[in-house]
């Protein structure tokens, strides 16, 4: 299933590759430093919406 067109107000759908973190509390990658790549390994989205999502360690990124 790929989510196009979403049904609820004020969302974005975002596709390709994304980087992105959101949140507070402690750092989960260093402030700064080397950059790590992550593949997605698993994903289960909820009844409710909610995804949860596993990623590892890529090694190094690719950029564009």
């Amino acid at each position: 299933m790929k989510l196009t067109e979403p049904g609820w107000q004020n969302t974005i759908v975002i596709s390709g590759d994304v980087a992105a973190a959101a949140g507070e509390g402690r750092r989960f990658f260093p402030e700064h430093g080397p950059d790590y790549a992550v593949e997605l390994i698993s994903h289960r989205v909820f009844a409710t919406g909610v995804v949860a999502q596993t990623y590892r360690v890529g090694g190094r990124p690719q950029y564009a």
